[in-house]
């Protein structure tokens, strides 16, 4: 940024540093409870450990001297692993030059300051909804070792996937392990846009597939407890099929929210709009009739609380910026700084569609 004061200057200046901050609360429109079982306090590797209940230990009675035979505890381990984030905003009070917010601009020696006008209002109602969206996109779709290739935009996209391993690294490595069941959706591998788009009556076929596939443990869980989130595609034809045939009434539920959702076999479906947003934005490739999106139709059934997320702060909304005017920089700063991790407690708890 050119200014019109340059070193060197010839003198000594000793400016008082920024001594007050402001804690701007963030709006709470990342939903993450509304999804995941999110945990707080995590700030460094944590080990976690599942157990498993034992079966098969009851025997024909064997008399005197039984033989003892001691089944082992199954357990199995993971570890959360939280990678810090962050989001930093500047804003130099001249680039405000020639703009309506000019004239918010304070007097004399204040003209620098920004903190606690209308100016930061604006930079944070923009950017702090932007933050929660980025959270989610995270959760979902960021992949520690993403590359270039992987992405529409290339190198210049990595930083914005390369945070933490999404719920969906978890979830290919599952089904690559054979923890988790996979139905292949079959438009996903189109090679043109007409062939990735659902014909009448798949949105039903799809998620009656997937809820077919279930892992036997899983299929004994209530179905109350558990939860599909789908590509709005998906959502949408479902929907279609349902109107076709004066179902659609009978196939809502409401949430606890008031808002109305279709359900599938009891099972409420909630749409990731963040997840078709970025795919359609930063996984598309081709172009014209032959443009095609990295599986644009998803599907997830999982029991609640069993996709977690972690983060170090002490809500579960860490999207708060600390802002403050630098008086030796004459500019005014944000920033918002968290740990954050994902994991999928039992993967034999997961059916998938993609």
């Amino acid at each position: 940024m050119a200014s019109n004061i340059t070193s060197p200057h010839g003198i000594t200046f000793s400016a008082k540093e920024a001594e007050e901050y402001i804690w701007v609360p963030a709006l709470n429109v990342s939903g993450l409870d509304d999804h995941y079982k999110v945990l707080t306090d995590v700030n460094s590797s944590t080990q976690v450990v599942y157990a498993q209940t034992l079966d098969k230990i009851t025997y024909r009675d064997s008399g005197c001297d039984p033989v003892y035979d001691s089944k082992p505890i199954v357990r199995t381990e993971k570890f959360w692993n939280p990678r810090p984030v962050e989001a930093v905003l500047k804003q130099c009070y001249t680039d405000l030059y020639g703009s309506m917010f000019e004239r918010k601009l304070g007097a004399g020696t204040d003209r620098p300051e920004i903190k606690d006008t209308d100016i930061e209002k604006f930079i944070l109602d923009a950017s702090v909804p932007a933050a929660a969206r980025d959270l989610v996109r995270m959760v979902q779709l960021a992949k520690y070792g993403i590359t270039a290739g992987e992405l529409t935009g290339g190198a210049t996209e990595v930083k914005n996937y390369n945070q933490v391993d999404g719920f969906w690294v978890h979830f290919i490595a599952a089904v690559a392990a054979g923890l988790t069941p996979r139905y292949i959706i079959a438009e996903n591998t189109g090679a043109t846009t007409a062939d990735q788009r659902l014909a009448a009556g798949r949105g039903q076929e799809i998620l009656r597939n997937v809820y077919d596939n279930q892992d036997i443990t899983m299929m004994q869980v209530d179905d109350s407890l558990k939860m599909f989130e789908v590509t709005r595609a998906i959502y949408n034809n479902y929907y279609s099929t349902l109107e076709s045939n004066n179902a659609l009434e009978s196939a809502r539920v409401m949430l606890l929210n008031g808002t109305k959702t279709l359900s599938y076999r009891g099972i409420p479906l909630k749409i990731v709009d963040v997840v078709d947003q970025y795919l359609a934005a930063d996984f598309k490739f081709g172009a014209g009739a032959n443009t095609t999106i990295t599986n644009p139709h998803r599907v997830v059934l999982s029991v609640k609380d069993n996709l977690q997320v972690s983060l170090d702060t002490a809500t579960k909304n860490p999207v708060a910026f600390k802002s403050w005017d630098e008086p030796k920089d004459k500019a005014w700063y944000a920033r918002m700084m968290y740990m954050l991790d994902t994991q999928v407690a039992l993967d034999q708890y997961v059916s998938l569609g993609y």
